[in-house]
């Protein structure tokens, strides 16, 4: 049995027809030239539980789709990474795009915000199989200065919600690992595609998308603790129920100011809310990890027994100084502090009893 990390590979997997006819037709165009040409698929990813609180450390439950992203990778001696892309030929945007080597690596890779700032407002979209290839060589998974020619076919809609770019960067990484005599397995895949999405495309999504789409059943839901990306196992749906989603027609971007500014948020909120407890605990280390989703109770209340065993606050009857006033910067920030407190207590994130403050 197969562990849940491993990808699982088909015996033989078909081709569309209509890919087959447009990969035939750029070999006749010059796109693509004589020789082998790796083909991978990659599906599109329904969101049936979570959201988008892979980031917060959240618990999600997805689901891969029947619609997917093709990637056809091809290695030439022309030094540079060329992409096509059908859908970005039908939006309107720049394609074929051709990035030479000299502009990702010299001596050794240029750092991720110079090869970020390659792409131009048209030529956007090519920065995710590109950022996908730059990843690839910087983790020693293909040579850099390779080049590499890579056409691209989707029919997952872009923008609908359901992990278009995730598809794309998964298809694109495991045919050109093919293509290298590499391996990887489906945790690195989506590690380093998210890790592509992030810092070349400047997209600051989770990794359920990614990790969806490299170990993703048919048929089953993948349930994702993304504590960063821990597996917990795969639920079969039962007979006569199906998951559906239905496309609203309103557009989601990822890259967009708003999930960042999202997401920024989250990591406040976890330092507000540690923070405030702490301070109630009296623990010199926070009482949680590194993410905001729920940290079980006995955990905290472990924690503060720990405080109450080795407590040497003050003694009642025993005069204390007063204190100091707080800065009028601390003053106002005081309110809202005891309010994110007290909604933390409310959800559950801080356990009532344990975080009762000292008399």
């Amino acid at each position: 049995m197969n562990p849940p990390h491993a990808i699982q590979q088909p015996r033989q997997m078909r081709l569309p027809r209509k890919f087959q006819a447009k990969v035939r037709r750029l070999r006749k165009a010059g796109l693509l030239r004589a020789g082998p040409v790796y083909v991978a698929r990659a599906p599109a990813r329904l969101d049936v539980m979570g959201g988008i609180a892979d980031y917060s450390g959240g618990l999600v439950l997805e689901m891969p789709l029947w619609r997917s992203a093709w990637a056809a990778v091809q290695f030439c001696d022309d030094k540079a990474v060329t992409v096509h892309s059908y859908q970005a030929e039908a939006e309107g945007w720049s394609t074929p795009v051709a990035v030479s080597w000299s502009r990702l690596a010299a001596k050794r890779l240029r750092r991720p915000q110079s090869v970020a700032r390659i792409f131009g407002a048209s030529e956007r979209w090519a920065a995710y199989p590109v950022g996908v290839v730059y990843a690839l060589a910087r983790w020693g998974l293909m040579p850099a200065g390779q080049g590499v020619r890579i056409v691209i076919d989707s029919d997952v809609p872009m923008g609908a919600g359901i992990a278009s770019s995730g598809a794309l960067e998964v298809a694109v990484a495991a045919a050109a690992i093919a293509a290298a005599g590499a391996r990887a397995d489906g945790l690195q895949l989506a590690r380093l595609c998210q890790w592509a999405e992030n810092h070349i495309a400047l997209a600051p999504c989770g990794i359920m998308d990614q990790v969806t789409a490299a170990l993703g059943r048919a048929g089953h839901l993948l349930a994702l603790l993304c504590q960063p990306h821990n597996i917990r196992g795969f639920c079969r749906l039962p007979a006569g129920v199906i998951a559906a989603g239905i496309d609203t027609g309103v557009k989601h971007a990822v890259g967009g100011r708003k999930y960042t500014r999202t997401r920024v948020a989250t990591f406040m909120g976890w330092k507000i809310i540690t923070s405030a407890a702490a301070r109630s605990l009296r623990a010199i280390q926070p009482p949680f990890g590194s993410h905001l989703a729920h940290t079980p109770d006995n955990k905290v209340r472990f924690r503060a027994a720990q405080r109450r065993k080795l407590s040497v606050g003050p003694v009642r009857g025993v005069h204390q100084p007063p204190r100091p006033p707080k800065p009028l910067f601390l003053s106002c920030l005081s309110r809202p502090l005891q309010i994110l407190e007290h909604l933390a207590r409310a959800i559950g994130f801080i356990d009532r009893k344990a975080c009762a403050r000292p008399d």
